[in-house]
């Protein structure tokens, strides 16, 4: 019997990978955490090593293949230097983390007034390790990197309702003055039923902001009294959608906010909707926690919710017209279900499993990829929105659009018949969604449990 083990344990190793960790540029005592990313892109600890002063290299065994990331830091807490590994199955790889200092001095305001006591944290984007460095009584700050480049990073102060939010390109070797000049313009407003004109008190906002190619997403909450201050925010196109449960979604129209505006006020009215209590669960019974409930009234997202533990929560209907309820669990797959008055919602959703993988691939006649093209779906004769679309991108990680090599994959899918229409802007997705039910889909597929695929060519235009 020992002998039989003996033999399985070095099978496995054989299938497993390593990688070899070595630091350079500090001699201090370190702390180096091995983390691997998982399907929603988020980075989990599998592995913590200390390495003292007298060792800088050190290895990660028994390893299977994915994308991990070493991040060290100084025993005891400090800056942190971090570095992504991609590793196949049998593989052995080294990495080089090399620590650059770099000193970071500055001055935090809004407009010329100094904001003490402010937070501020930076964050890389990709490896999202972060450091959180506090403002002086005159606003001022110091911190030391071991790791810069472009960097996101938050603001926030009890002079701010909402956290200020930007990047910033940190480079070179001498001491980086970075002067953070918050903009001095508000937006302040109310959300308001709109039968009755009450405020609605602790109405969730979600702002969006562009300008060129730069996009900002906020999000913060009415007061007891409906109202809200929106500070610091930077010029450009705006929109504020505001909900409520017990409401439908409501926003306002879309506005530019100048260069040279300092103010602007805005009022936001909630159409009054039904509250039904509603469980999702799994084909097997089991309770799908977090899964999220769409309300979809003619194409357009009016509600949100996200189930509790228990999978049980409420979602907000029209109180007078008919709706789609669009049920997406985290890990995949997803139900609909058709509501002509809120009063016969039924209370329970159930999710099939998401049991399959769809490949698909699109070229042109002459061959070539049609790369970053999105793609409408159709699934068991129901049309996804697009706005459910990016619901479902977001909350799942699938990917409803094609990469630069025209291939698009989607994962944890349900069994069924799927269509597919590719589009390449807002407008013609709207165009296709008002006639698809008198359109032949170009991309048909029945997709099966497990792994189906599917190539097609488009004639150029």
């Amino acid at each position: 019997m020992l002998t039989i083990l003996s033999l399985l344990f070095a099978a496995n190793v054989a299938t497993t990978s390593s990688i070899r960790a070595t630091v350079r540029g500090t001699d201090v005592p370190l702390e180096l955490s091995l983390l691997r990313r998982d399907a929603n892109n988020s980075w989990a600890e599998v592995a913590h090593r200390s390495l003292p002063a007298s060792r800088r290299q050190l290895d990660f065994n028994f390893l299977s293949a994915g994308v991990y990331q070493i991040r060290v830091y100084p025993a005891g807490g400090g800056p942190q230097a971090a570095m992504k590994v991609i590793l196949g199955g049998r593989e052995k790889r080294r990495a080089e983390i090399e620590i650059d200092p770099i000193e970071i001095f500055g001055r935090v305001s809004l407009s010329d007034v100094p904001l003490p006591g402010a937070i501020i944290v930076l964050r890389h984007s990709e490896l999202q390790w972060q450091e959180s460095l506090t403002a002086d009584e005159k606003g001022m700050f110091h911190a030391r990197l071991w790791q810069h480049g472009p960097l996101s990073y938050s603001v926030s102060s009890s002079a701010l309702a909402t956290p200020y939010r930007d990047r910033i390109d940190i480079e070179g070797r001498l001491p980086f003055r970075w002067d953070l000049q918050l903009p001095e313009r508000h937006i302040i407003g109310v959300v308001r039923d709109r039968v009755s004109g009450a405020a609605i008190a602790g109405a969730r906002l979600h702002i969006d902001s562009a300008s060129g190619d730069t996009k900002r997403h906020l999000n913060a909450q009415a007061g007891g009294d409906g109202r809200f201050d929106l500070a610091a925010m930077q010029a450009g196109r705006v929109t504020i959608e505001a909900s409520r449960e017990g409401y439908l979604d409501g926003s306002s129209a879309p506005f530019a906010l100048g260069e040279t505006d300092r103010l602007r006020e805005i009022a936001i009215a909630l159409e009054p909707g039904s509250a039904v209590p509603m469980i999702v669960r799994d084909s097997a019974g089991r309770p799908l926690a977090g899964a999220r409930l769409v309300t979809v009234v003619d194409g357009i997202v009016r509600a949100h919710a996200t189930m509790g533990s228990d999978g049980r929560g409420r979602i907000t209907l029209p109180r007078d017209r008919a709706a789609t309820i669009f049920a997406l669990p985290r890990d995949g797959s997803f139900g609909v279900v058709h509501v002509v008055k809120a009063e016969e919602a039924p209370s329970r959703i159930t999710i099939p499993p998401p049991s399959s993988t769809l490949h698909i691939v699109t070229r042109t006649t002459e061959g070539k990829p049609l790369p970053n093209v999105a793609l409408l779906m159709r699934a068991n004769g129901e049309l996804i929105p697009p706005a459910v679309s990016e619901e479902m991108e977001a909350l799942q990680g699938l990917t409803l659009h094609t990469d630069e090599h025209g291939v698009a994959l989607l994962r944890n899918l349900p069994p069924g018949s799927y269509e597919f229409w590719p589009y390449t802007g807002a407008s013609e997705g709207e165009a296709i969604v008002e006639t698809a039910s008198n359109l032949l889909a170009p991309i048909v597929v029945n997709v099966k449990t497990g792994e189906n695929s599917i190539a097609v060519n488009f004639r150029a235009r």
